[in-house]
């Protein structure tokens, strides 16, 4: 069984590989993670029982975004910038029926879906609470 010490190091390797595609260099610094509307197996945010934040990126933000698609059989490299994510959606579009879950020891259930890494701060639109506050 992995322990949280070998899954906080996977961690600190797949953000080092985001900052090395972002050419950043402050290592203390770490990502928002998100995915595209539409192009995932998650919840729908009506269910989910945490918070949802919805927001737009506009052309200069995507072009500075890790994009890459999650998933138990069909990884694909993450990229950075607009063709990463018109890569990301066309690999979605042709493999999303084939798509599966998987189970990690230490996060749990890992749902596919378009990854989205965000390294600056964004203002979101609208948002669904937590289940508690509904």
């Amino acid at each position: 069984m992995r322990d949280s010490e070998e899954y906080m190091q996977s961690r600190k390797d797949t953000e080092k590989h985001y900052k090395n595609l972002l050419n950043l260099s402050d290592m203390k610094n770490s990502f928002l993670y998100a995915t595209v509307v539409g192009f995932h197996k998650m919840e729908h945010p009506s269910t989910y029982p945490g918070y949802t934040y919805y927001f737009k990126l506009n052309r200069s933000q995507i072009e500075t975004t890790v994009f890459e698609v999650v998933d138990a059989v069909h990884n694909m490299e993450a990229g950075v910038g607009f063709k990463a994510l018109e890569n990301a959606l066309n690999f979605w579009n042709t493999q999303k029926s084939t798509m599966k879950s998987y189970e990690d020891e230490i996060a749990g259930l890992i749902l596919p879906r378009i990854e989205v890494v965000v390294s600056y701060p964004i203002q979101y639109s609208k948002y669904v609470t937590q289940i508690e506050d509904r």
